[in-house]
């Protein structure tokens, strides 16, 4: 038990950290968390595309006679500063994982001029405005911070995040952009509607509300993984559901 509680004091000092200086600076502490994981986000994108480079062996390499590819470029602007990687031998092999640090820190970048300071006006005042609707508390109004929530801030964070991508990462400009709302913006909205809604039923209903971005925050960790990868790939949904694109 002793060792239990020595294990807990640090978290514990962390926790209280934490909550004193979102008490003292409450939109630093929100920007500062939300580049932190975005950033570490983003990370785990590149090992999950390096990994991906790994199962595939990309045939056009190999039929390249094993090219060599540097860290940053790469055969395509939607694909553009995705996680570099090099080859280096005859036979097309993918080498170690080259972390794209430019890219994880512009990714950061977003996390603190958009998702921390936008999240954290954005759900003090959703709080506000839906009292005004419906009485506090009951699934009503927990029901109306959600499909607000939805509604609005799902398109806007999509939508943000591919225009970031295309004017600062990938330096791809509005022809990409377009591309990448006409391809992939339903699905990234529909994939993120399948889960956000019950995570944010759960967060308004029991978490206080200074604490609530931080769990989004949090599980935003995954999710901005998963919007980064998705973010990097020509056709995210096509390549998850070969074929699905010609069917249409």
């Amino acid at each position: 038990m002793q060792n239990m509680s020595l294990l807990g004091s640090p978290l514990k000092q962390l926790w209280s950290a934490y909550e004193h200086q979102l008490e003292k600076r409450p939109v630093l502490t929100q920007v500062t968390t939300s580049a932190l994981l975005w950033g570490t986000g983003d990370l785990i994108a590149q090992r999950l595309e390096h990994w991906e480079q790994q199962q595939q062996r990309p045939k056009e390499l190999v039929a390249a006679g094993g090219q060599k590819m540097v860290p940053g470029v790469h055969a395509s602007s939607a694909e553009l500063h995705s996680s570099s990687y090099t080859t280096s031998s005859t036979d097309g092999s993918i080498a170690s994982l080259v972390v794209d640090w430019r890219r994880a820190m512009i990714t950061g970048l977003f996390g603190a001029m958009l998702v921390g300071p936008v999240g954290h006006f954005w759900y003090i005042n959703l709080d506000r405005w839906c009292k005004k609707i419906v009485p506090s508390g009951g699934p009503a109004f927990i029901g109306t911070k959600v499909l607000i929530d939805t509604v609005v801030m799902g398109p806007f964070y999509v939508t943000a995040f591919f225009a970031w991508g295309c004017a600062l990462i990938d330096n791809s400009g509005m022809q990409e952009f377009k591309r990448k709302m006409k391809v992939d913006f339903w699905p990234t909205l529909a994939a993120e509607a399948s889960a956000w809604p019950l995570i944010q039923s759960v967060n308004f209903s029991l978490v206080p509300l200074q604490h609530q971005l931080l769990v989004i925050n949090t599980l935003t960790v995954i999710d901005a993984a998963f919007m980064s990868w998705a973010r990097s790939q020509k056709d995210w949904l096509g390549k998850l559901i070969p074929g699905l694109r010609k069917q249409q």
